[in-house]
């Protein structure tokens, strides 16, 4: 198949790191896989310059903007169906809301090129302008052939609104296996570089800076379990707007924990701050589909804590430990739990779900499968 994977940014975050893994991998399978921007440059854009049989192609290739904006956007509608039209692909697989958005304009019901929606949230998170757009999408759920969800709570969320009327699936995240698992001299090795001591009691945070993330509440549970073992520290590692981030370390220094946290910025190797962890907390306050940082320190062996949103249940239960959300008395009950039973067989560990139900392997076999589903359809079945 000739695919095309479009995302308006190739930033940061989880949609981004498994739109890189799955191109790399469908170009393994022999597919040829293009991948699409609004804007070049990001993570994992650049994570994939040099991977093999997969191209790159930014609509607005010399701009140095980090953000879309409406008259980029607009423009970058029209951009993208004159390359579509060129190109001539069987499926155009886009993702998260803006790109879903211009993936629908930008590909007629007239065009030969399937169109594959990706939804990987289960609210609408962000600015007022995403929820325009969000809503903006509604006369367009006619538009997509099929609907890929990461988890069940995103495909009830979007059904629920009527967001469109074509098949959809579940693909839970992949997660890279070889990659992120238990390192010891990587925990030895990291921990010396940032001067955490060996007998800290690490908790790890990998998340966007976004109020959705929850920071505050993890904040003060840290606060309240140091109380009792002041050998806790947190380390979050995440991008965010400077006011936000400004925010949330007046709230660290109100709680006195100036020198229990550490903020890093986002990591091209994030599998060194799970193996360098001894606890990783999701806190999410809502809007989870299925977190690939989460996951991902599961693969790592370390023992997790997560909220009950998304799939989080799905996930972790029996495995790790749940909490709800936005509670920080019972998330610090948890965290002081962890510790007790650190190095004891009775944390739970949970490698061997994510080896049996996450790998990536699955995740590209399965978007494979229903790719093929798509492209092989009778193309007289109108849109």
């Amino acid at each position: 198949m000739k695919l095309a994977l479009f995302l308006s940014r190739w930033g940061n975050g989880g949609a981004e790191r498994q739109f890189s893994l799955l191109a790399k991998g469908l170009a393994g399978r022999g597919h040829e896989v293009v991948v699409l921007s609004v804007l070049p440059g990001g993570l994992h854009w650049d994570a994939l310059e040099n991977s093999e049989g997969v191209s790159r192609h930014a609509l607005y290739p010399s701009s140095t903007n980090t953000q879309v904006t409406l008259p980029t956007l607009l423009g970058g509608i029209r951009r993208l169906r004159r390359f579509l039209h060129k190109e001539k692909f069987e499926i155009l697989y886009s993702a998260l809301v803006t790109g879903n958005f211009m993936a629908a304009w930008a590909n007629p019901p007239s065009s030969p090129t399937k169109l594959v929606w990706g939804i990987r949230n289960s609210v609408v998170e962000g600015s007022w302008q995403k929820h325009f757009l969000y809503f903006l999408s509604n006369p367009l759920r006619q538009r997509p052939d099929m609907v890929i969800c990461n988890s069940r709570a995103g495909q009830t969320f979007a059904k629920d609104r009527g967001l469109w009327s074509a098949p959809s699936k579940i693909v839970p995240n992949g997660i890279d296996t070889e990659r992120f698992q238990p390192d010891l001299r990587q925990r030895q090795a990291l921990r010396k570089e940032l001067k955490i001591a060996e007998t800290d009691f690490v908790i790890a945070a990998i998340a966007r800076l976004t109020p959705m993330k929850d920071h505050p509440t993890l904040l003060r549970a840290v606060a309240m379990a140091r109380k009792s073992y002041p050998q806790i520290r947190l380390v979050c590692a995440g991008e965010g707007s400077a006011p936000y981030k400004k925010t949330l370390q007046k709230i660290s220094h109100a709680l006195d924990l100036q020198n229990a946290v550490l903020w890093i910025p986002p990591t091209p190797e994030p599998q060194k701050l799970h193996q360098m962890a001894d606890l990783f907390c999701s806190t999410s306050s809502r809007g989870e589909g299925l977190s690939n940082s989460l996951a991902e320190a599961m693969a790592c062996d370390i023992p997790v804590i997560a909220t009950r949103t998304g799939d989080h249940r799905t996930l972790v239960e029996g495995a790790g430990k749940l909490v709800p959300p936005s509670d920080p008395i019972a998330l610090a009950e948890a965290i002081k739990c962890s510790l007790q039973q650190h190095n004891s067989d009775n944390c739970p560990h949970g490698r061997e779900r994510i080896l049996s139900g996450y790998s990536l392997e699955k995740m590209i076999s399965r978007t494979e499968e229903y790719l093929q589903e798509v492209w092989q359809a009778s193309e007289t079945v109108p849109r």
